[in-house]
């Protein structure tokens, strides 16, 4: 798992030790809680399948810290966003929706056979979804917030 942070004027040294403090061998949440209020500490958090970042982003969660799950985002942008819905079905054709719904069965047999078209949605919904994640975290009212993503 990675932890990859932008925006921060923090030393990794400085870091290490804000995300090291414990309280009675768990987390302190306040510990987070000395960033300058100038900026937002946007920390992405990235991981192969299995290796525990959704875990890890839902107990920040837990203690109040804002997290952008991309992956449900996406599929949330994949059935919402207009420009998303009309171009996956220029690609994949009209059965690609059933009753607004994403068709699984049939992008998932046609990105997992065909290398372009998956490269093709990939340059559709990867755009929009950075765009969706900025716009959230410039919403957000919080020293930091955390970004889950299989890609940063």
């Amino acid at each position: 798992m990675v932890c990859c942070i932008k925006n921060c004027n923090y030393r990794r040294e400085e870091i290490i030790k804000l995300i090291s403090k414990t309280k009675s061998g768990g987390i302190n949440a306040t510990a987070f809680e000395i960033k300058p209020s100038s900026f937002m500490l946007k920390i992405g958090l990235t991981g192969g399948i299995g290796s525990g970042k959704s875990t890890v982003a839902s107990i920040f969660e837990t203690l109040g810290v804002p997290v952008y799950y991309a992956d449900i985002r996406a599929k949330e942008l994949m059935e919402q966003h207009e420009e998303i819905v009309e171009t996956v079905k220029g690609l994949f054709g009209a059965d690609a929706y059933i009753n607004g719904k994403i068709n699984k069965q049939i992008i998932s047999s046609q990105i997992f056979s065909d290398p372009q078209k998956r490269n093709a949605l990939n340059q559709i919904v990867h755009p929009i979804t950075i765009a969706d994640a900025e716009h959230w975290m410039h919403q957000q009212h919080s020293a930091y917030c955390i970004k889950e993503a299989a890609l940063i």
